[in-house]
């Protein structure tokens, strides 16, 4: 795997979180739904997301440095 592969897999996790987080926020306006649970599901899936792309961002910089030492620049 090299370094564009994780960045890639990062840049399409986070268009699918957002797309996740827009439906999300079409819920508060549906009938009969909890405005509160659904603000707590959509602080849940932004933490989530944050915690998976300091990951993934930590990733890209190890899968660099074994690219850089592989090269030898």
């Amino acid at each position: 795997m090299t370094a564009f592969d994780v960045v890639e897999i990062l840049c399409e996790f986070s268009k699918a979180i957002r797309t996740g987080l827009i439906a999300l926020e079409g819920l508060h306006d549906m009938d009969g739904v909890d405005p509160a649970k659904v603000s707590a599901l959509t602080d849940s899936v932004r933490q989530a997301h944050a915690e998976a792309s300091g990951y993934l961002a930590s990733l890209i910089g190890a899968v660099a440095e074994r690219e850089t030492a592989a090269t030898g620049n």
